[in-house]
């Protein structure tokens, strides 16, 4: 047993790893800064975001690379943390990148205190956000391109209006007409939200009524289109005029339905959607054109959105997918890169504890069993995260083949056995003689009943009880295997949570117990390649059940 100075010393050792692994880990640059504004550390990420290495950056300050237009900002509120006014500040800044370029990050500092409570360094966090700053440049000069175009418009109505007081003949006519047709069409059209209009073709095509939804939908007057028949024609898309021009010369292409596409008076796109009628006097001779213009531009718009929507969702999809390769690409590289020299180490560990160098002493002998123990645990990780690649990356290959399952039941109790004496919980075996074998890959499921084990056992109280019960249900054609203890349990609203990867459902029982989240998901994985499933059932402090759920058939 390690002394409790020694316990504490690894308990420091681990927790010092977990700073450091997040520390150099984070998604975000992150430094600590000395009162002068020496950088004293970084992380890779802060490095990626200015451009130097961490050994350019620990010997240069803050002001070395810091754009001089906000050093004063940034002075102003670091006197104020100094002098325990601000606990913390944020601020956006510019940064000069090792190459030259001008960069904007979001800056925050807080202070980091000795056991006196003096202020000795502080951590500075600072995030990449050049990109949103060009969108803001961009996004403020279309606004001035808008109201240019704005202005400019107004001017050429106003020319417009000047142009309409000049035809005041003009107009009289044009109220005339609306005077003769308002009986005719007040009660339908007055109050429609569509167009409704009316073009006369004897003796010449001419705009005989149009109703006031024209002006909701257009912008333009009923006046003006009285005033310029042209105004239907002009309005419309160049393609879409050659349309109106081709059905004014053959008008039974109008009666429709179809689409056409305009600009309302503030330059805003309009769709819409024709229908229309022929009309022919006594003698057979096409008169006139009755019809209704619906405003689909909402529609369209609502469309295209969606299409938009369709393909950006497209794109994030195959970039994930592309993302998701290259991590398990940089995993499996990882995992193997790192079982190399593992495997080299335990083998050195092999040799010394077999005291082929020479013998040792208990406390070197209790050292090369720690410093084993440890290896087997870091190779086991790697397997594990290695496996879980593969099955992530589709490429795990089973080895299935016929397995005696009384043999398998044996063995994977006796991997735990050393582990169970050692906290004194006693493992019992509850096999239903009617499995006798099944049709499975036997290191795989071998992997599956041992974690399951494993984790039953270093989570039960000393004394108590893990039980690995195997039952056949013919009738759904299912092997259950069966791992319950009676150790801490699992409250409900974690249960969602306990087969996500690198997830441990409280941080406390990782600090106690140790685990990365691998095992379960990684159990689950595997039991789902073998057309199984894996489910629990638990309660907070009475223990839980976990079940192994795998096809059989009685051989």
């Amino acid at each position: 047993m390690l002394s409790s100075e020694e316990q504490l010393l690894d308990e420091l050792r681990a927790s010092e790893e977990r700073f450091r692994a997040s520390f150099e880990q984070a998604a975000v640059g992150m430094s600590h800064i000395r009162y002068d504004g020496l950088i004293m550390r970084v992380n890779q990420r802060y490095c990626d975001i200015v451009g130097y290495t961490k050994d350019e950056l620990t010997r240069l300050t803050l002001h070395d690379f810091a754009h001089p237009d906000d050093n004063e900002a940034d002075s102003v509120l670091a006197l104020k943390l100094l002098s325990g006014e601000l606990r913390t500040y944020t601020l956006e800044r510019r940064l000069y990148h090792k190459n030259g370029a001008i960069i904007w990050v979001k800056v925050t500092v807080s202070p980091i205190y000795d056991v006196a409570g003096n202020i000795i360094e502080a951590l500075g966090i600072i995030e990449d956000i050049t990109a949103r700053k060009a969108a803001e440049e961009a996004l403020r000069e279309l606004n001035a391109t808008l109201e240019q175009r704005v202005a400019e418009r107004t001017f050429e109505l106003s020319m417009a209006n000047e142009r309409l007081q000049a035809e005041i003949t003009v107009r009289a006519r044009v109220e005339q007409a609306l005077r003769e047709s308002e009986e005719r069409y007040r009660r339908l059209a007055e109050n429609a939200p569509d167009i409704v209009y009316r073009v006369d073709l004897q003796p010449e095509p001419r705009i005989t009524y149009i109703s006031p939804a024209i002006t909701a939908i257009t912008g333009y007057s009923i006046e003006e289109f009285y005033v310029s028949p042209l105004l239907v024609s002009d309005i419309l898309f160049p393609e879409d005029r050659a349309m109106l021009t081709q059905g004014i010369a053959d008008p039974t292409l109008l009666i429709g339905p179809f689409e056409l596409r305009g600009q309302h008076r503030d330059g805003s796109p309009i769709w819409f959607e024709v229908r229309s009628t022929l009309l022919h006097n006594d003698h057979g001779t096409l008169a006139a054109i009755e019809g209704i213009a619906r405003n689909i531009t909402e529609r369209k718009r609502a469309a295209e959105q969606l299409q938009q929507s369709r393909d950006a969702l497209l794109i994030t999809n195959q970039e994930l997918d592309r993302a998701n390769r290259t991590k398990d690409q940089f995993l499996a590289h990882l995992s193997h890169e790192l079982r190399t020299p593992l495997n080299s180490m335990l083998g050195q560990v092999e040799l010394l504890r077999a005291q082929l160098y020479g013998p040792l002493n208990a406390w070197q002998q209790r050292t090369i069993e720690d410093l084993e123990g440890n290896g087997r645990h870091l190779q086991t990780l790697i397997s594990d995260l290695l496996d879980l690649t593969r099955i992530e990356a589709g490429t795990l290959e089973l080895q299935p083949g016929l397995l005696e399952v009384y043999e398998l039941c044996v063995a994977c109790v006796r991997v735990v056995a050393e582990a169970a004496r050692a906290r004194q919980v006693t493992v019992q075996l509850d096999l239903d003689p009617a499995v006798t074998a099944l049709y499975g890959d036997h290191r795989r499921i071998k992997q599956v009943l041992v974690n399951l084990l494993s984790n039953a056992v270093k989570f039960s109280h000393t004394g108590g009880v893990v039980r690995l019960e195997l039952r056949g249900n013919a009738d759904e054609g299912l092997a259950l295997f069966h791992i319950i203890d009676t150790g801490i349990g699992i409250a409900e609203t974690d249960l969602s949570r306990l087969f996500q990867p690198f997830v441990q459902i409280d941080s406390g029982l990782k600090r106690r117990y140790g685990g990365v989240g691998l095992g379960l998901v990684l159990a689950s994985r595997l039991a789902k390649l073998h057309q199984g499933d894996l489910t629990v059932t638990s309660s907070l402090g009475q223990g839980s059940r976990f079940t192994l759920s795998l096809p059989w058939r009685p051989y």
